[in-house]
């Protein structure tokens, strides 16, 4: 059964006044995302967070919160679970490592541009994410002696939340931070947001009060305060699928991919994903083919791509669909961008698909953010040999569900799977589909007969497999077995 589409809220026009409140939290150097999202869940609203802090003004407040500030636990200062990866296992602008591509430059997303011109200019890693870990990057670099410890106790930022049952209250050091006058880089920044979103009417500034806000997202633990958003804005309202997956995919992994989005969003669901290149894309590019459409959740400021390959596929989403970030516009592909996106896609979406994972793909720690929001985990296997499955293998011995094709995924999805899900025959795949007949015959002899490599071959025979017109049976032979 098809998903109806809802009533889509129109995102509210911003102003300066009001994006300076939500960029106090969002923006204010020792205030992470999971402590601002603490206090707005302890005071109700960012203004009212600020009204408590300037309550720190009066002397008896003053007091009382100083003794609070050094004896309660402390949270807001806790390791962020979302950046806890940090660079170890990323996916997106990143090599299975975590490191940025080398040579992938990243381009400015510009209205009415051909796309000439790459934008090379690297800027320092956004700032509303700097030296989070600060305290245990130094610990690191000094080793972990006694001495190490010592030095960091002694030099242990403030607390700015503490404890108090099931209450997080405000200190008087988050007071001193929020009430500290406007950062100028937080000024230009919001002046640059507000110039951005009054140039396109397809440029929105949503908060996490705005209506438009993505209802599924809202929800996580630590959600974006700010979002910068580009194209269908109406798309953040729809039930979505996330697909992820290697940035080196196999060519039958994105073929599974784009077809598995197509029949989803043919389904009405909108395809999340994160721009990169192989899975990601090629869910991307599927989503586009049917009424769902697609979401591109980016690791840079929203006007620029990155990587550079996908600027065409980029420019189409924010016609077609639409592209999200909550970076500054102009932040460039830093590392730890990457897990921090990937947060975001788990959370927009009522379940993630995996195709094709590294042991070390950053795809893994987007399934395991969905597992952690008490999101479904969906799986498509593959061979035990292949380096691209050691991922997907491990997810389902965590627990994650298999889905080997489209109609799986719908019927995990609670969705009427149909008897046949259209499926879109490339050049080659419908050469074979005309040689096969009823009688069995090897991927070899097909190939041999069409004068194809052979690794296209077996590639398109899986997809006609998955596409169920095809029957592999032992031995490796095929037949047709749907006319």
């Amino acid at each position: 059964m098809a998903v109806q589409d809802t009533v889509s809220p129109s995102p509210n026009r911003q102003d300066f006044d009001s994006l300076a409140v939500w960029f106090r939290l969002a923006r204010t150097l020792g205030i992470s995302r999971l402590t601002a999202n603490l206090l707005l869940a302890e005071y109700g609203s960012p203004q009212a967070v600020l009204a408590a802090a300037r309550a720190f003004d009066s002397p008896a407040a003053g007091a009382s919160s100083s003794s609070d500030a050094t004896a309660a636990h402390d949270v807001g200062n806790a390791p962020d679970r979302s950046t806890s990866h940090g660079a170890a296992a990323c996916e997106g602008g990143q090599s299975e490592d975590g490191k940025v591509e080398e040579g992938e430059e990243d381009w400015e997303l510009v209205a009415g541009d051909s796309g000439e011109g790459a934008d090379t200019d690297e800027d320092a890693e956004p700032y509303a994410y700097a030296s989070a870990n600060a305290g245990a990057e130094a610990e690191a670099e000094a080793g972990v002696g006694g001495e190490a410890r010592r030095s960091k106790r002694k030099n242990r930022p403030p607390r700015v939340v503490v404890r108090d049952g099931d209450r997080a209250v405000m200190t008087a050091a988050a007071a001193r931070l929020l009430n500290a006058p406007l950062a100028d880089k937080v000024r230009e920044e919001i002046e640059a947001a507000l110039v951005w979103q009054n140039a396109d009417d397809a440029n929105n500034i949503i908060t996490l009060e705005d209506a438009a806000y993505p209802p599924t997202l809202r929800h996580i633990p630590d959600p974006p305060l700010v979002l910068y958003v580009k194209g269908r804005y109406e798309l953040l309202q729809k039930d979505a699928l996330a697909i992820v997956g290697s940035r080196n995919a196999t060519h039958s992994g994105k073929l599974q991919a784009q077809e598995i989005a197509r029949a989803v969003a043919g389904e009405g669901l909108a395809i999340v994903s994160g721009l990169a290149l192989g899975i990601d894309a090629a869910a991307h590019v599927g989503g586009l083919q049917a009424p769902g459409s697609t979401i591109a959740i980016v690791g840079t400021g929203i006007d620029r791509i990155y990587p550079s390959r996908n600027a065409d596929l980029a420019r189409r989403i924010a016609k077609e669909g639409c592209l999200i970030s909550e970076f500054a516009l102009g932040a460039s592909p830093q590392p730890q961008n990457f897990p921090i996106r990937n947060r975001i896609i788990a959370g927009m979406a009522r379940a993630t698909l995996v195709v094709e994972a590294t042991a070390r793909s950053g795809s893994r720690i987007t399934a395991h953010q969905a597992m952690n929001f008490g999101r479904e985990v969906l799986v498509m296997p593959g061979s035990a040999q292949s380096p691209f499955s050691q991922g997907c293998h491990a997810l389902i011995r965590e627990g994650a569900r298999l889905a080997a094709n489209a109609q799986h995924v719908l019927e995990d999805l609670g969705l009427r799977a149909p008897e046949s899900i259209p499926f879109m025959l490339t050049g080659t795949a419908s050469e074979l589909l005309e040689q096969l007949s009823y009688d069995p015959v090897s991927a070899d002899e097909l190939a041999a007969r069409l004068q194809l490599n052979p690794s296209d071959t077996q590639a398109s025979l899986l997809a006609l497999e998955l596409a169920g017109v095809v029957e592999r049976l032992p031995g490796g032979a095929f037949q047709r077995c749907k006319v």
